[in-house]
């Protein structure tokens, strides 16, 4: 028996490290808030130093063959994307913005990476994989919840948990954010992971293992009092409609449609009884501008942060609307609009909390237009299917991809990391045109 020569056995070393590293950049975008350095915060993440060290291990030639083959369209309208985010922070003549920039098209290359190896997989070896992935950060997230809380109770405090003074209809309360930055974040992260789930159950040999999963889960995002509890409510419905045979693209619109409006109309405004003891604790938070924008004789609708942030929005992009004021701007340019839009300085700083009206507002009218394209074009890759509404797995990623874009409204989701994951296998499930076999998709022995 000949023995390997020397350079096959670096080659293999090297594909065992490159495929460890790969598994281990998936499961760190859910832990977003295991690294706090002096100088960068929480911005430079777990999953920065897990990609700097893969990068000499990438097989760099298969890799771009790979995305030429493939991904060309949709690499190419990101790249314009990226370059006109870029331009805007140039022009800004920040520094901050520019280093922002850089660390989208670093996010870029996460999903390039995740996308070349996804595709080195079967249908059903992709999701064996990551369904044994996403089980493992599933159990990590619940430990972090069981910390946070356990030292929010005995210390008043913890990394893991936001400690909400007179939040909107719950008061004061312990919200959890787990190993993620924010609660919305958090409930973001939940939600990929439960659909995840929901889309493989039905097919899969681990029904028991999975069911628990996603009772832990559901738990995670109650705790989270978040407002996008109405999505996943919406995406169970629609699930259900499947599985007893009424699903059509019309109940699915109604669906999301019944659950969604609600969610965005209370996310921006808030509504109390008049006469109410919440509207003075309020005037205190950073919850409200306490602007009332509508009233009956009984109620009175209060301006959420959200929608004061999106008058700034709109302010901003209207005064510089062809290059924007550069990314990670905003908040910066807040401050010169704040007496102007008669918003209260106690807000503080914020982020566009909205991607739509923030790419607007910090990268200009055309990079705006361009991100829209980009965000369209995986939109229409889903819809064109014909098996969207069959094919149990294709669905839920569908879903999580409204629920992102719905998201988008009133959250900055360019910087998630589980975005460009999810961009990354969802455009390699797309791909696959192989018909699903009688077979169970993911036969996984307990």
């Amino acid at each position: 028996m000949t023995a390997k020569p020397y350079w096959d056995k670096n080659k293999s070393i090297s594909n065992t490290i490159f495929n460890f590293l790969c598994i281990a950049l998936i499961a760190s975008v859910f832990f977003t808030n295991l690294m706090h350095l002096r100088q960068s915060g929480t911005k430079l993440q777990l999953t920065e130093i897990i990609f700097l060290l893969t990068i000499p291990f990438i097989p760099y030639k298969k890799l771009i063959d790979h995305h030429l083959k493939r991904n060309r369209t949709f690499i190419l309208i990101v790249l314009v994307y990226l370059t006109l985010d870029m331009l805007s922070s140039v022009l800004s003549h920040q520094l901050s913005a520019i280093l922002e920039s850089m660390g989208r098209f670093y996010l870029f290359g996460l999903f390039a990476i995740l996308n070349y190896w996804f595709s080195n997989f079967s249908k059903n070896d992709l999701l064996i994989k990551l369904t044994k992935i996403f089980i493992i950060c599933t159990v990590g997230i619940v430990v972090f919840a069981i910390i946070g809380y356990i030292m929010a109770f005995k210390r008043g405090w913890s990394p893991y948990i936001f400690n909400a003074t007179d939040y909107p209809y719950f008061g004061s309360l312990y919200r959890l954010k787990g190993p993620t930055i924010y609660p919305s974040m958090l409930i973001s992260n939940l939600i990929f992971l439960l659909l995840f789930i929901t889309g493989v159950w039905k097919d899969s040999l681990m029904r028991k293992t999975l069911s628990t999963v996603f009772v832990l889960l559901w738990i995670c995002v109650i705790l989270t009092f978040s407002k996008s509890i109405l999505l996943l409510i919406a995406a169970m419905l629609v699930f259900i409609f499947k599985y007893k045979g009424r699903l059509s693209k019309t109940s699915l619109i109604s669906i999301i449609a019944l659950l969604a409006i609600p969610m965005i109309f209370l996310t921006h405004v808030i509504v109390l009884k008049k006469g109410s003891n919440e509207i003075e604790n309020l005037k205190s938070t950073a919850f409200s501008t306490n602007r009332i924008v509508y009233e009956t004789d009984n109620y009175v609708l209060i301006e959420a942060s959200y929608l004061a942030t999106k008058r700034a929005d709109i302010a901003i992009a209207r005064d510089n609307l062809f290059f924007g004021v550069g990314t990670g701007n905003f908040n910066d340019r807040l401050w010169q609009y704040k007496e102007r839009l008669g918003i209260p300085p106690r807000l503080g700083h914020f982020d566009p909390h909205s991607t739509y009206l923030g790419a607007f507002a910090e990268n200009g009218l055309f990079a705006g237009i361009i991100l829209l394209v980009v965000l369209g074009f995986v939109f229409n890759e889903f819809i064109k299917r014909k098996d969207l509404l069959t094919d149990n797995f294709l669905l839920a990623l569908f879903l999580i991809y409204l629920f992102f874009l719905i998201d988008g409204i009133s959250t900055d989701i360019l910087n998630f990391r589980h975005l460009w994951l999810f961009f990354a296998l969802a455009l390699t499930y797309l791909q696959i045109n192989k018909p699903v076999n009688s077979k169970s998709i993911i036969e996984i022995n307990n």
